[in-house]
């Protein structure tokens, strides 16, 4: 009986000592290194509850704007006020209703004149803009101030968030030249701090003597002269300060 028993066990498990291995592959293995891939978050016009324009940095260098008067124009339902050649004051209007009822944001906080109740939007530079986005009514963003609740639209200016994942620092420096004396050299740096905190600063200067002809009709004759006081001369230096605190949240 016990015979038996052994004669079933060896021929139950005997099998799996004749049973071979996969044979090991001749090519050789390489592990690939992680790779990330990061991108900003554009507004979606689909998604949202209300009618959502936007302009991306790559939209504005493609289409050639070069003020960000010029590209707001680009949106719907929105009119541009210039009061004033090429250094004047710049606003805008959504339906028809004034430049107060519109709420400017700059990185999400409102920017205000206490003056006028209008902001110029000529004293902003294109060459640090992410998205300039363009939204008519109340936004689905609840984290806003009353005031941009109870505007008829708002205009939120992002700016670049330096991306110093490989480096510790950026810089870019550009030069641009146009007609009537136009100049307008731009500098930014980027340092990286520590692991959560990256300092950018960045400045620009703008000239130009806007003294381009024009010709003045009457009846008998026709005069022709060059436009004054339509000179522009700014400085602007901006100063930022980015800090990731936690993969969920950001502070600007």
């Amino acid at each position: 009986m016990k015979q038996k028993y052994l004669i079933i066990l060896f021929f139950t498990f005997c099998p799996f000592g004749f049973i071979k291995a996969q044979t090991t592959d001749s090519i050789a293995s390489r592990q690939i290194e992680e790779v990330k891939v990061t991108t900003s978050v554009r507004p979606s016009s689909v998604l949202s509850s209300v009618p959502v324009q936007s302009l991306s940095s790559s939209d504005i260098q493609n289409t050639g704007i070069q003020s960000v008067a010029d590209a707001v124009r680009r949106f719907n339902g929105v009119v541009v006020k210039d009061y004033g050649g090429i250094g004047g004051f710049k606003t805008i209007n959504i339906r028809g209703n004034g430049s107060e009822h519109t709420t400017i944001l700059y990185d999400g906080v409102p920017v205000t004149n206490t003056q006028s109740g209008q902001v110029d939007i000529g004293q902003f530079s294109l060459q640090n803009i992410d998205f300039l986005t363009l939204a008519i009514g109340q936004t689905d963003n609840i984290f806003r101030t009353a005031r941009s609740i109870a505007s008829v639209g708002s205009l939120d200016i992002s700016t670049v968030s330096p991306n110093l994942s490989e480096r510790n620092h950026r810089m870019q420096a550009n030069i641009e030249a146009g007609s009537w004396g136009l100049f307008n050299p731009y500098l930014y740096y980027a340092q990286k701090l520590n692991k959560k905190f990256v300092l950018s600063v960045d400045g620009s200067w703008q000239r130009a003597d806007g003294r381009y002809k024009y010709e003045l009709q009457n009846e008998l004759q026709t005069e022709t002269g060059k436009r004054k006081n339509s000179d522009i001369n700014t400085f602007r230096t901006e100063f930022n300060l980015f800090g990731n605190l936690s993969p969920t949240q950001r502070l600007i």
